[in-house]
C-alpha cells in the first residue's frame, strides 16, 4: 500500500509537470500568432491591481473577438461583375478567399414572367461541384378564402399574370460600393420585386445579415384592383432544378444566426446545396400577416424545361383582405462548403484555449508542489 501511494505521487507529479509544460507551449504558440501591436495593447500591468488585471483581459477577450470576426467576414467576401439591360441582368460573384475557384452566376430576365437563374460552381485539383436552378414569379391570383387558410385551388376572380401586364426597364443602384440593388416594376406599378446582393457581410434594416453566397428578394404588391371586398392574393411561382429538393422549417441561415422565422425549398445534389427560403409573415399595410406557402407540386404543363429539368409549383398565399400594400422577402441561394470549412476552422482556432479552469497553471503547478512535499514528508516520515 505505501509502494502504491508512492508510485500514485510520483505518476501526478510527473503527470502535473507535463501538462504545465504543454500548457506552455500552446500559450507560446498563441503569442506568436498575435501581431506585435495587439501584444503590447493587452500585455498586464504587473502593478499588484486584480482590478487591472480583470480590464485587460476582457480587453484581450474583445480584441480576439473582433479579430475572429474580421476573419469570418473576409472569409465570405466575393468580387462582383455585373451587367445591367433593360429586361435582364447578368452577374458573376466569385469567392476570394483560398485558391479554390467558387463561381456564383445569376441571371434575371424579365421577358415574360420574372425569372432568376442561379448557377453554382467551385473547382479545385481535388474535386468539382456544380449546382443549377431557376426560379420564376409568373402571377397573382385573387381569390376568396373559403376553406383550409390559404390558396387551395379556389376559384380566381382576378389572374394578374405578369406577361400580360408587361415590366418597365430594370433600374439598378450600388450602394456604398458594397450591395448591388436590381429594380423591377410592372407596366402599372402594382408588383415590383427588389433583388440584392453584396460582396460581404450586410447588416439589413429588418436585424438579418445578408451573405454574398445569397439573393436577397424584396416583394412588394401595391394599388392591387381587388374584385371584391373579402379577397386575398397569392403569388405564383415555381422552381426549376434537375436536382432532388425537400422542404425544411430550419434554415441556413438561421443556424448561423442571420435571419429568424424561415422555411426553405433545398435543392440537394452530391456536390452542392441550394435553397429557395423565404420569411413566414410579411407587412401589410403596416401589420404583420403570416405567409402560407403550398405543398411543393410537380407542375411541368406548359413549361420550357432543359434537359433532366423539373418543374415545382409552389404558391405563397399573403392572410389578409384587401391589402393595398404588401412586402415580403424571399431569399435564394447556395451552401458553400469552402467558406462553411473555412469558417469552422477559424472558429476552432479562437476557441481552443487549452485548459478552462480558470488559472489552470497555476492549479497546476499548485497539484505538482503538493505532490513532491507529500513525497517528500512520506520519506522523512519513514526515515
Amino acid at each position: 500500500m505505501k509502494e502504491l501511494f508512492r508510485w500514485l505521487l510520483i505518476l501526478m507529479m510527473l503527470f502535473s509537470l507535463f501538462t504545465t509544460a504543454y500548457v506552455g507551449t500552446v500559450i507560446a504558440d498563441d503569442s506568436d500568432e498575435t501581431d506585435t501591436e495587439d501584444t503590447e495593447d493587452t500585455q498586464d500591468t504587473d502593478d499588484g491591481s486584480d482590478e487591472t488585471d480583470d480590464e485587460t483581459d476582457d480587453e484581450t477577450d474583445d480584441e480576439d473577438d473582433e479579430a475572429e470576426q474580421d476573419e469570418i467576414e473576409a472569409a465570405y467576401e466575393r468580387e462582383i461583375q455585373i451587367e445591367v439591360q433593360d429586361d435582364k441582368v447578368e452577374l458573376q460573384s466569385e469567392l476570394k478567399f483560398g485558391d479554390t475557384k467558387d463561381k456564383i452566376e445569376i441571371e434575371f430576365v424579365i421577358e415574360e414572367e420574372a425569372e432568376i437563374k442561379f448557377k453554382y460552381s467551385t473547382e479545385s485539383t481535388d474535386a468539382e461541384s456544380k449546382l443549377d436552378f431557376r426560379v420564376e414569379f409568373e402571377r397573382l391570383y385573387e381569390y376568396i378564402d373559403i376553406g383550409d387558410a390559404g390558396y387551395q385551388n379556389e376559384s380566381v376572380l382576378t389572374d394578374y399574370e405578369f406577361e400580360e401586364v408587361g415590366w418597365n426597364a430594370i433600374g439598378y443602384e450600388l450602394i456604398n460600393n458594397s450591395l448591388h440593388v436590381i429594380t423591377a416594376t410592372t407596366a402599372d406599378g402594382v408588383f415590383t420585386l427588389v433583388l440584392m446582393i453584396t460582396d460581404g457581410l450586410v447588416q439589413l434594416e429588418n436585424n438579418s445579415t445578408l451573405t454574398p453566397n445569397a439573393l436577397k428578394i424584396d416583394v412588394y404588391i401595391n394599388g392591387f384592383d381587388y374584385n371584391s371586398t373579402s379577397s386575398s392574393l397569392a403569388l405564383v411561382s415555381k422552381v426549376k432544378t434537375e436536382t432532388e429538393s425537400e422542404v425544411k422549417e430550419d434554415t441556413e441561415d438561421e443556424s448561423n444566426g442571420f435571419s429568424s422565422d424561415e422555411a426553405e425549398l433545398s435543392m440537394n445534389s452530391t456536390e452542392a446545396s441550394g435553397f429557395f427560403s423565404c420569411i413566414k409573415t410579411a407587412d401589410a399595410d403596416g401589420s404583420v400577416i403570416d405567409v402560407l406557402s403550398s405543398p411543393v407540386v410537380d407542375d411541368d404543363e406548359d413549361d420550357v424545361l432543359e434537359a433532366g429539368e423539373t418543374s415545382s409549383r409552389i404558391v405563397f398565399s399573403f392572410m389578409t383582405v384587401n391589402a393595398q400594400k404588401i412586402v415580403w422577402d424571399p431569399k435564394l441561394g447556395v451552401s458553400s462548403d469552402i467558406v462553411n470549412n473555412a469558417i469552422a476552422a477559424i472558429q476552432e482556432r479562437y476557441d481552443s484555449t487549452g485548459f478552462s479552469l480558470p488559472f489552470s497553471n497555476m492549479w497546476i503547478l499548485f497539484v505538482s508542489l503538493v505532490s513532491g512535499v507529500a513525497l517528500v514528508a512520506r520519506k522523512r516520515k519513514q526515515i
